[in-house]
């Protein structure tokens, strides 16, 4: 029996345009250019870019930006500063002119 992705939990990743997998922790990752869990070496990228945090209420993955510049953007939405969006398998995340996708890992190669 296969876990849907949109209702499990386990096993959550971000990829971004190389290819490049990154786990997604239960508990709060910092995304940005230095410093951070996730490091995007781009320049349009702030240094404290977005935060994605586990909601243990709502059983989800969310996003945050932090008042940056440049803005974190969800399927190509700006999302608004310092608010909360949940995020689903195959959104698209930019920030600034980066783009990585949710996925679940179950549908990795």
């Amino acid at each position: 029996m296969t876990s849907d992705p949109e209702t499990s939990t386990d096993d959550w990743g971000l990829v971004d345009e190389c290819g490049q997998r990154y786990l997604l922790p239960k508990t709060m990752l910092f995304m940005g250019r230095e410093e951070c869990d996730i490091v995007v070496q781009s320049q349009s990228v702030d240094k404290r870019h977005a935060v994605i945090t586990f909601d243990h209420y709502l059983n989800r993955f969310k996003i945050k930006d932090l008042s940056t510049v440049n803005g974190t953007y969800v399927n190509n939405i700006r999302i608004q500063d310092q608010e909360y969006v949940t995020l689903k398998h195959m959104d698209s995340v930019r920030l600034g002119t980066d783009i990585l996708f949710i996925k679940h890992m179950s549908s990795f190669p």
